[in-house]
């Protein structure tokens, strides 16, 4: 019976010699076509997925830009303005005393040092004649007093000034640096900005800083290093202040390079993007993301041309091509290894019956998968455990030999029950072919891991609906989530205290206004805090025990506020609370907790606190309410400071609000 087995099987395999190389020469043609096909539409799914990466990673450095160059102008606003308000300073401009002067000179020198940003601090008089001029070299880090003073009332920058209404600030960013009328050779990038020193309506002189352009622009070089794209900057009228070829830039100021101008070279891309705020234009020869910056605010005066910046970034195919190049190379040489295991097969397959070769494939599908570099689990269709490759076991700490057999509770779906999560996957692979997203993996030693899995099914050929095995393979992102919480955790938090930064607490402010206005039941107070003499702190001791202070008093406050309470530094020394679903009775309560607290708190130096509380009324603007929540604080601290003040509306008019303030200025005085 054997022999005649054999026999038969002979004399098939003499039937079908002929037609073998036939067949398998039109198979090589046919899997060398679709080698092809398979080549070029994952080369250009490979260029798509860098594009998309690229142009999201365009968009959001773009954003991070903006975001942290309207945080300089802000601070380097709000420092110009604290100078202006100096008293040594209003005391030096009226009185031209040395002495004052002495204490202005090594206050300014301080700052210098300190910040890094200004090259040149001055007070110059309402004639334009410099009065003190602080002088800051980068490169040694030292700051000193100008011994020669100059004459600047012929400046541009002067005759602006004089137009300048009491409290506005121009500031004139992106300019080139020039002396004795001449503009320096090679250009040096320059900033200034300036705001008057006015006293009882009387203009007693300018603080004017000279700005370090070259720390503002090494912010958009650090971003263009991340990204590895091209970014130009330009002004509202197309100009160049950041070009690709420095010969084109700053057309806006120096009349030789005006012809530099995207408006002028390619006035169709100028005006589409004239459409909206931010976007991604296909060019001839690659995209151009973009995003205008607005720098212009209330009471900060800037050129026309620099009041709102467009920021560019390209990202040209070749540059894209040349990214990809490796993985499209690498991604070929693998279909073409797979397909001499293919053709390997295709001539057993000749051979041997439809089951074994079916069987023999899905092994070899298995064997692809536990060998590859990513963790690899293999379950059945009752969902146990058939094998794990070594990268899983290294990964999680379980070894093969414990949990084969077994169902893999090691996984947790995120906001699903494992069995709901388990019905949908199986359903989405039987409709799509594979599914992926993410997961936690509980490890061996309890440790947590955030994963990317994706998981296929492995049919036994005779239809979809038969499943032999699930295949799924993931990656571990915990890194990944953790560097993501940590930069949203920077973006809200202030960095020296941790509490909430004032961007985070406008958000917050408007967001409780919004649910305010909709819902009646929903109010909330303002409070406003602010440490008592805390500028003595500073002088006295140094910014950084006035820091430590700051660090003690917020470690203080956080534990006595509510789980619904929104604490924030705006600025400074001084702090907001914002207390949802609170009457202004519970809100003084708590302001007067924190207030008792910080009295009676062991700090070095001592500290007290004066705190102003309001209660929102519907449909008030929140600069009302923060105005109001400001007047009760100027009432506590001309009331002797170290109280709790709250604002009455029906009782306190505009003009007891103004007596309040004129009172508290004239006892910081």
């Amino acid at each position: 019976m054997k022999n005649n087995h054999d026999l038969l099987l002979t004399t098939q395999c003499k039937k079908l010699t002929p037609y073998l190389w036939p067949l398998l020469l039109g198979f090589l043609i046919i899997l060398s076509v679709a080698s092809y096909y398979n080549y070029h539409w994952h080369k250009q799914s490979l260029i798509s997925e860098r594009t998309t990466v690229a142009k999201q990673a365009a968009l959001k450095g773009q954003l991070l830009l903006e975001k942290i160059l309207q945080q300089k102008f802000q601070h380097i606003e709000d420092s110009i303005r604290l100078l202006a308000e100096n008293s040594p300073l209003k005391h030096y401009a009226q009185t031209h005393s040395a002495e004052m002067r002495q204490i202005v000179e090594q206050q300014w020198i301080l700052l210098s040092q300190n910040s890094g940003l200004y090259t040149q601090i001055r007070f110059i008089d309402p004639q334009g004649m410099e009065k003190i001029r602080i002088n800051y070299n980068a490169e040694s880090g030292e700051a000193a007093v100008a011994n020669k003073l100059q004459y600047k009332g012929n400046r541009p920058y002067m005759l602006e000034a004089k137009n300048l209404k009491p409290s506005e600030v121009a500031v004139i960013a992106f300019d080139v640096e020039s002396e004795f009328g001449q503009i320096v050779r090679p250009l040096k990038q320059a900033g200034r900005v300036i705001t008057p020193l006015t006293i009882d309506g009387q203009r007693l002189g300018y603080v004017l800083f000279n700005l370090d352009m070259s720390e503002v622009m090494s912010l958009i070089d650090e971003q263009e290093r991340v990204n590895q794209l091209s970014i130009e900057v330009m002004t509202n009228d197309g100009h160049y202040i950041r070009s690709e070829d420095p010969a084109h830039a700053y057309g806006h100021v120096l009349p030789s390079r005006q012809k530099f101008s995207l408006a002028l070279s390619d006035n169709n891309t100028w005006q589409k993007m004239q459409a909206d705020s931010e976007g991604v234009l296909r060019l001839d020869k690659g995209y151009l993301t973009y995003r205008w910056v607005n720098f212009n605010l209330r009471q900060r005066l800037m050129p026309h041309s620099t009041q709102r910046l467009l920021i560019l970034t390209h990202i040209r195919d070749n540059d894209i091509q040349l990214a990809t190049h490796e993985a499209i190379s690498t991604a070929n040489s693998s279909w073409l290894l797979r397909l001499a295991l293919i053709l390997s097969i295709s001539i057993v397959a000749s051979l041997w019956l439809q089951r074994w070769l079916t069987r023999f494939k899905t092994q070899k599908l298995m064997l692809s998968a536990i060998s590859s570099m990513s963790s690899v689990i293999i379950t059945d269709q009752n969902n146990r455990l058939v094998g794990v490759n070594r990268a899983f076991e290294q990964l999680t700490g379980y070894q093969s030999g414990d949990i084969v057999k077994k169902v893999p509770e090691m996984f947790e779906a995120i906001n699903q029950s494992f069995e709901e999560f388990q019905g949908s996957v199986k359903s989405i692979i039987a409709n799509h072919g594979r599914w992926q997203g993410e997961m936690r993996c509980i490890c061996a030693d309890g440790r947590t891991l955030n994963i990317w899995l994706e998981a296929s099914a492995i049919h036994s050929g005779k239809g979809q609906q038969n499943v032999d095995y699930y295949v799924a393979n993931f990656i571990d992102i915990t890194k990944q989530k953790r560097l993501e919480s940590q930069l949203v955790k920077l973006s809200n938090t202030d960095a020296l205290t941790g509490a909430y930064n004032r961007r985070r607490f406008d958000e917050e402010l408007n967001r409780l206004s919004r649910i305010a206005d909709r819902y009646a039941n929903n109010q909330f107070c303002l409070a406003i805090l602010d440490l008592d003499h805390f500028k003595a702190v500073n002088d006295t001791h140094g910014h950084d025990v006035g820091d430590e202070v700051l660090k003690t008093v917020v470690s203080h406050i956080h534990p006595l506020l509510r789980e619904t309470d929104f604490f924030a530094r705006l600025g400074g020394e001084e702090f907001a609370v914002l207390m949802p679903h609170t009457e202004i009775s519970a809100a003084i309560s708590v302001a007067e907790r924190l207030r008792n607290e910080i009295e009676h708190t062991n700090i070095v130096p001592k500290v007290t606190m004066s705190i102003g509380v309001v209660a929102y009324q519907a449909n008030m603007p929140e600069t009302e309410l923060y105005r109001r929540a400001d007047i009760a604080l100027y009432q506590a601290k001309a009331l002797g400071r170290n109280r709790v003040m709250s604002d009455d509306s029906q009782r306190v008019d505009n003009t007891t609000n103004l007596n309040l303030i004129s009172g508290a200025a004239t006892v910081t005085l």
